[in-house]
């Protein structure tokens, strides 16, 4: 069975699957092809044009672009079809589209108004009446009412609106997986799925903050999930979304949360009778810039950062470099 994957994202960062040679190397275990039908494995791309310039060596790639001169929301984004997509949209494909489950994906940095009140210094040129709640919740459900992805991953979700707010979204047959963030942060991540796709069979709550760890010092979270497909339940997908650390010049931390993640994406995705992997789509905001170390290891699979400067995971113009183990080996 080939599962045909339609990825959508409309803010921050999104992954996609794809075509690699590459392996993840050091304390994590190898990521093998994660959709063996298909022979697609985790990569990445961004929504900004940069990024989207230096991801454009990879194969299969959605992307959307604002215009900023478009008012409607209709207007704001547009469709890039890849080779592939082209191929399947015209008929030209050996795929048997008509055969397979397509589904969509989107992921969203949805902006916890805690603290966007808590920051208003970065919002005094913006109409404070698109600032509140009401207004930002109004317009976002509208978008995903109108998207009405199977899937939708949500970073900076204020925990106290679960209940006033997201669980209108149960109306739309949406079930979810959610972490807050530690700590007294009063925001997370979550997982929505439409419950008539797919059931969930396993999930991880990832807590980055691990004490002791000092490159695992700060109260970030993920989520993954194995999704069964109820339609073909001999098959799942591994969902996961996070939010990494902003801190420009921590890019340890960084790396750090990212290798943690992954390693639970490997527990989850693994299928230990076949030795081969589930599908892995993989979201999130990582406040990451293309030429970043932790962007190289997830898109290439593996990265040589013994010696690179903590800061920048580039080459170092101190002392402050990384070891050769980053993490212990009890985690």
């Amino acid at each position: 069975m080939f599962i045909s994957l339609i990825i959508e994202t409309l803010l921050g960062i999104a992954y996609i699957l794809n075509e690699t040679e590459g392996v993840i190397q050091d304390e994590l275990t190898p990521l093998k092809d994660a959709l063996i039908d298909a022979h697609l494995l985790l990569n990445i791309f961004h929504i900004n044009k940069d990024m989207y310039k230096r991801a454009s060596n990879y194969k299969y790639r959605f992307y959307y672009k604002a215009n900023r001169g478009a008012r409607r929301k209709g207007e704001l984004r547009y469709e890039e079809f890849t080779d592939l997509g082209k191929k399947i949209h015209e008929g030209k494909t050996e795929i048997d589209v008509n055969n397979s489950l397509t589904f969509k994906v989107m992921s969203y940095n949805v902006l916890a108004q805690n603290l966007l009140e808590q920051h208003m210094y970065l919002y005094k040129n913006h109409d404070r009446r698109a600032l509140s709640w009401a207004k930002r919740w109004a317009l976002l459900y509208n978008e995903i009412k109108d998207e009405n992805p199977e899937i939708l991953c949500l970073q900076e979700v204020e925990q106290s609106h679960l209940v006033s707010h997201y669980a209108k979204l149960l109306d739309l047959g949406y079930r979810w997986v959610y972490k807050k963030r530690t700590s007294h942060y009063q925001d997370g991540v979550a997982v929505f799925y439409k419950a008539a796709v797919f059931q969930e069979e396993a999930k991880s709550e990832v807590e980055f903050y691990q004490p002791g760890v000092s490159v695992l010092d700060r109260d970030n979270v993920g989520v993954v999930v194995r999704l069964r497909l109820r339609e073909y339940p001999q098959q799942a997908v591994i969902v996961a979304t996070t939010h990494l650390l902003y801190n420009p010049r921590r890019s340890d931390v960084k790396l750090a949360q990212t290798q943690v993640l992954l390693a639970e994406i490997d527990r989850l995705a693994f299928k230990k009778e076949t030795s081969t992997y589930y599908p892995i789509i993989m979201t999130g905001d990582f406040n990451l810039k293309p030429r970043n170390g932790v962007y190289q290891l997830v898109t290439e699979g593996q990265l040589l950062y013994e010696g690179m400067s903590r800061r920048t995971l580039r080459k170092a113009e101190d002392n402050n470099v990384l070891p050769k183990t980053l993490l212990p080996i009890r985690l």
